[in-house]
């Protein structure tokens, strides 16, 4: 296997593993939220050059960072900004699970079985876009089950299984429509905007 190659994947084992604290917004305190998603932006516009290189784009390197890593973190702590309670953490969580795992299979899966381009966008595969949406339901519907179905706390809502896969279904049918457009945006900025969006207008009807 190439070199790039092993470089995608390591970019996307590193799109993936923030995850982890995507769980952690259950019990953390929003303070310590805001700090933490700050701190990542930070690191992609500073640390992601020294201690992630081989994450970087050729193109990145030159730069000295990487717009998408960026975005990234930046839609994270806006999104943890706009839905500032304890109360809606399960809908950044959700919008965050589509983005991690629904990107970064779609990236992997469309580099090595990608043949068959989508009409729309020749930069996007059929295959591609179908992993994002089997994987991107499946990121939001393990974080949204996490909060809202398997031990909730305090002040967060509780939604049934069927709910659950309802709104994980439809934000990542929506996402990865979103994700194949041809559009002049990072998709680390649109999708988890678009998840988040869909996310919280179900959660009007299904909540």
């Amino acid at each position: 296997m190439a070199e790039q190659e092993y470089s995608e994947i390591r970019r996307k084992v590193e799109h993936m593993v923030p995850i982890v604290f995507a769980f952690l917004l259950k019990y953390l305190p929003i303070w310590l939220a805001i700090l933490l998603a700050f701190l990542s932006v930070l690191y992609a516009i500073i640390g992601s050059k020294k201690l992630a290189k081989k994450t970087l784009r050729s193109d990145e390197i030159d730069k000295g960072y990487s717009a998408g890593k960026i975005a990234y973190g930046a839609m994270v702590l806006l999104l943890i900004l706009i839905f500032h309670t304890r109360e809606y953490m399960w809908i950044v969580a959700g919008a965050w699970g589509i983005m991690a795992f629904g990107d970064a299979f779609a990236n992997l899966i469309g580099v090595a079985y990608g043949r068959d381009k989508l009409p729309w966008n020749k930069d996007k595969s059929w295959a591609g876009t179908i992993a994002f949406i089997f994987f991107g339901l499946f990121g939001a519907a393990l974080l949204i089950g996490w909060f809202t179905w398997l031990w909730p706390v305090e002040g967060m809502p509780t939604i049934s299984g069927s709910g659950i896969w309802t709104i994980a279904v439809t934000a990542a049918l929506v996402c990865a429509a979103v994700e194949s457009l041809p559009l002049p945006i990072v998709d680390n900025i649109t999708v988890p905007a678009a998840g988040a969006l869909v996310i919280w207008l179900m959660s009007l009807t299904l909540v």
